[in-house]
């Protein structure tokens, strides 16, 4: 059975830099699920305050709390479907991400450091 491990990927100081110049910041006034399992992630997330949970089935898999992690990127870059639901707290900020914009970063050379946790 290949096992997924859910990794945590922090966001660099040059991707934090970049997205403060091109994303507005989204405020969440009540818990909200973002990422469904199963489904193909349609954004990445990247959480700047809060706490996000992760879900398998029913079961809490781990609860973030640190800023600048990014949720949600590989999923969406390499078009694979989520193997965790996610929802996001009430009173969280974060940016949130479509495909072109990572690409759009990735182009401008902001996740060359990421790109192995990215698997890019």
């Amino acid at each position: 059975m290949n096992r997924y491990k859910l990794e945590l990927i922090p966001a660099n100081d040059q991707l934090c830099i970049f997205l403060q110049r091109h994303n507005e910041k989204t405020f969440f006034q009540k818990t909200t699920d973002i990422i469904y399992e199963g489904h193909l992630p349609m954004a990445a997330y990247v959480l700047l305050k809060g706490e996000m949970q992760i879900r398998k089935g029913r079961r809490i898999a781990r609860t973030i709390n640190e800023s600048n992690i990014i949720i949600g990127a590989r999923e969406l870059m390499n078009k694979k479907p989520f193997p965790y639901s996610i929802s996001i707290k009430a009173s969280s900020e974060t940016y949130i991400l479509c495909r072109s914009s990572l690409e759009e970063a990735l182009k401008a050379g902001y996740l060359e450091d990421l790109k192995p946790k990215l698997h890019l």
